[in-house]
């Protein structure tokens, strides 16, 4: 039987003192304890199920696209190690907690409630007709919807993708959750979460903008290498 009162006792005093359980005290190790101390605590036959639903625990909590895996998502919305083993610390606390009165059904279903509630800001709409307007390599409404960029013209110098293909895509894209994880909708700008990563919006004369550098970078690239 688990002693969720040893496990909680555990996850506090590694969170608080990580040097004194791992070899440097990094987000890394201390994850790599608690995943071997805590989400390993079970019989084997549960072990992929309570991985499976603490990493869309996780995902859901923070807002980020479930495919980062836990790890990734805790240290894409993390200013740094501290912080992030801070952020592991509650998360897997408040897990914990939830384990003793929820199954793991209704924890995922719990989960899954919460991403699908979430109501999307402004940046992230215009986030979203940006990515509709890039497969469709459409100029005239990329050029609307970014800020300023020498080197704009490979978001649509490809000539997007097929009709079918591009509407797939959009549907893909527009399947994940955009939210904001840095700065507010009142100081103008914001970073948001989106399943490529972290993008950057600023409110420009009363109009959202995305900050496409990353993108162009990546679209640059790829024609370079063709």
């Amino acid at each position: 039987m688990i002693d969720h009162d040893y496990l909680l006792q555990l996850i506090e005093g590694v969170c608080k003192r990580p040097r004194m359980y791992t070899l440097n005290g990094t987000f890394g190790e201390v994850s790599a304890l608690l995943t071997g101390t805590v989400l390993n605590a079970v019989d084997a036959t549960e072990r992929d199920a309570v991985h499976k639903v603490f990493n869309y625990f996780v995902t859901s909590q923070l807002l980020v696209p479930s495919k980062f895996w836990w790890t990734g998502a805790i240290r894409l919305v993390a200013t740094d190690d501290e912080d992030a083993i801070r952020r592991v610390g509650q998360l897997f606390h408040d897990f914990i907690q939830m384990r003793l009165t929820h199954t793991l059904d209704e924890i995922l279903a719990d989960a899954e409630k919460r991403v699908e509630n979430y109501k999307e800001s402004e940046p992230a709409a215009v986030w979203r007709r940006f990515m509709a307007a890039r497969f469709h390599a459409d100029q005239t409404e990329i050029e609307l919807l970014i800020l300023p960029h020498p080197d704009a013209h490979h978001l649509w110098a490809g000539g997007g993708a097929p009709p079918g293909i591009a509407e797939q895509l959009i549907s893909i894209s527009d399947s994940g959750t955009v939210s904001i994880i840095a700065g507010s909708i009142e100081s103008g700008r914001v970073t948001l979460m989106v399943e490529l990563g972290k993008i950057e919006a600023c409110l420009i004369d009363g109009h959202w903008k995305i900050d496409a550098t990353p993108i162009i970078a990546i679209d640059k690239a790829n024609a370079d290498r063709a």
